[in-house]
């Protein structure tokens, strides 16, 4: 990505995803199945039926909640 802020983003998205995952008992493997197996969607967790849907649209609040925090223009990112 070579801009710190993205990686940051991007970094803080995944931690919370997975940590709620983690706590909510989702297991990897069923998300890697299901990513793997809906390769031709752009973003899998945004589908309703990813194992992790929740987890990822909350990551999704804390993310933008950063972006605006640092001025980052979420169409640019």
């Amino acid at each position: 990505m070579n801009k710190a802020d993205y990686e940051f983003l991007t970094l803080m998205h995944e931690l919370v995803e997975w940590y709620l995952a983690q706590k909510r008992g989702i297991k990897e493997k069923n998300i890697t199945k299901f990513d793997v197996s809906h390769s031709d969607l752009e973003e899998p967790g945004n589908s309703r039926n990813v194992p992790c849907h929740k987890e990822h649209m909350a990551s999704m609040t804390v993310e933008i909640l950063l972006a605006k925090e640092l001025k980052v223009g979420m169409k640019e990112y």
